[in-house]
């Protein structure tokens, strides 16, 4: 019965850390492909921003429009 009891425990751990591992596991390949979204979005958001900056520069663009992305300060 001992015996059993202490292969059952040991059998749970085993499960558990294997669990564990696999976790670990999802949650660094999903931070890595998080990051990769966020440069991806730092590049296209520095894109836009220069765009945003030449057409204001060479006013081709409209006002009113530019002025309401000044104040998103989300590209300029």
């Amino acid at each position: 019965k001992l015996e059993e009891k202490v292969g059952r425990v040991m059998d749970q751990a085993r499960e558990l850390h294997e669990s564990g591992a696999s976790l670990l596991w999802k949650i660094s390949n999903e931070e890595q492909s998080l990051r990769q979204k966020a440069i991806s979005l730092e590049s296209s958001i520095r894109r836009v921003r220069s765009l945003i900056n030449s057409l204001i520069s060479k006013k081709l663009l409209d006002p009113e429009f530019a002025r309401k992305v000044k104040l998103l300060n989300l590209f300029c």
